[in-house]
């Protein structure tokens, strides 16, 4: 799925002033939060926790817990044949990226999209995990971001898509199934709002750290002309978006791995083009390794 992620704030124009304030109500009517998801937001960006206290609050949370130790046992970790917590969060999947999955896992657990069919929960999270994967591994490479905090930002990126699939199933089951490169502008028309600038404001709502506010946020209001204005940090998730994007439709289309893998865009932003062949290296990686993130995707819808 490719987004023109250029929309401009006129495409979500005052006459939809009603839609506005229909669809912050109903942010403000979400269910609350599970016990797991306060307890780990409360510990998650607290460097003074000790580990212990993640594991036993994920231990709390069956669900999530099968889930991580799903992961851990996943072809991508080599299948470690893993049985607990402690072995799953610590030896295999570490704590800062079972923290950001543990995340994710919570906050879209609110949400209930089985009434939007067109809303594919395996898609959302395969495009999820390729993006925050590419964008925690092209941070290597570039100064001034940190590779964990991109893979966050990334992981959570469209989690307003799905918060509109279950707020109004039928107006986004309509979207889904038409040109997806159009999906802002029709966001934009039945909501006067896209669903990044939802994103923003629930994240912000929950706490979430700035830096995603902040990514999701320029992201909702994009101009055509001021591109080169954003922040580093959302130049490389939009970027990372767009060839996660990019494989899995030139996968579905049956080309070759070595076809998927060229799909740096010309130009690149500056910060990038010094470390090019490392971005292209890794992103060959990625699509090479799309079976595993197909795996992991299933164990997390």
């Amino acid at each position: 799925m490719v987004l023109d992620l250029r929309t401009t704030r006129k495409q979500c124009v005052v006459s939809n002033e009603k839609n506005l304030f229909i669809s912050m109500k109903k942010l403000n009517e979400l269910p609350p939060l599970s016990n797991a998801a306060r307890k780990i937001l409360e510990i998650i960006y607290n460097p003074d926790i000790d580990i212990s206290v993640f594991v036993n609050v994920v231990k709390q949370d069956p669900v999530l817990l099968g889930k991580l130790i799903g992961l851990a046992n996943s072809a991508y970790y080599g299948r470690r044949n893993v049985s607990s917590a402690e072995r799953a969060i610590i030896d295999i999947l570490g704590l800062k990226t079972a923290k950001n999955i543990a995340l994710g896992v919570v906050l879209s657990g609110i949400f209930d999209t089985r009434q939007c069919p067109n809303f594919k929960v395996e898609n959302y999270w395969l495009n999820s995990l390729l993006s925050a994967r590419l964008a925690r591994e092209f941070a290597v490479y570039i100064t001034d971001i940190e590779p964990d905090e991109a893979y966050l930002c990334a992981m959570l990126y469209e989690i307003g898509q799905m918060a509109l699939a279950f707020l109004y199933p039928d107006v986004m089951n309509r979207i889904l199934a038409e040109e997806q490169t159009q999906m802002i502008a029709r966001e934009c028309e039945n909501f006067g709002r896209n669903h990044y600038s939802i994103s923003a404001e629930l994240l912000e709502k929950w706490y979430l750290p700035e830096i995603v506010v902040q990514v999701l946020a320029e992201s909702a209001e994009i101009e055509a002309e001021r591109v080169t204005e954003l922040s580093k940090m959302t130049r490389l998730i939009q970027l990372c978006k767009t060839l996660s994007s990019d494989i899995l439709s030139k996968q579905s289309q049956m080309e070759s791995t070595t076809e998927q893998a060229d799909a740096l865009p010309e130009p690149l932003p500056d910060f990038m083009q010094p470390v090019k062949a490392e971005l292209k290296a890794v992103l060959e990686k990625t699509a090479g390794n799309l079976e595993d993130y197909r795996e992991m995707a299933r164990l997390l819808s």
